[in-house]
């Protein structure tokens, strides 16, 4: 109350967290986007899914991500960022039925992800983006209401949602 803060968006389209692809991955680029920022005290790190739908697409030219990848590059960040005073909080990852790199395999990959943001105590908190954004009656799809009709990025009515999400008591 009283105070000021701001969100610097550090989000690149296509980026993934353990792999280079559209640009340097997220661990990669830790410093530059989070530590470097004036003033950052917290970070939520929502990173993985072009992880896990490039994993189970036929024609993925790199390495695929293992579950235990992520959860390795997600500590690793946690604990960089704990060395600078920056809490981190971890976001469920949205669902994507329907995105052209859908598969089986990646919903079940990424359902058990959120498993382990939402229980493994890896982070100071958890927001939960999965339930905000999800269908009530296909929960592996975006609610169609936020959907920008590709599966998998958010409408301008989406991406507000996951700003209603975020408990303004976790980022103090």
């Amino acid at each position: 109350p009283g105070g000021q803060w701001s969100v610097v968006n550090a989000g690149i389209g296509g980026n993934r967290l353990v792999r280079n692809v559209a640009g340097p991955n997220a661990l990669a680029r830790l410093d530059r986007d989070v530590r470097a920022t004036p003033g950052v005290r917290a970070l939520v790190l929502m990173e993985g899914i072009n992880d896990i739908g490039r994993t189970f697409t036929p024609e993925a030219t790199q390495e695929p991500a293992t579950l235990e990848d992520l959860e390795g590059a997600v500590r690793q960040l946690v604990a960089r960022a704990h060395d600078h005073g920056i809490k981190v909080y971890g976001a469920t990852l949205t669902p994507y039925r329907g995105a052209h790199y859908y598969a089986d395999g990646g919903g079940e990959m990424r359902q058990a992800f959120n498993d382990w943001i939402r229980s493994s105590g890896a982070f100071d908190g958890v927001i939960d983006f999965d339930v905000a954004l999800r269908s009530k009656s296909e929960p592996d799809r975006l609610d169609p209401a936020y959907d920008s009709n590709d599966h998998l990025h958010m409408n301008d009515r989406g991406y507000a949602a996951p700003g209603d999400a975020v408990p303004l008591s976790l980022i103090k």
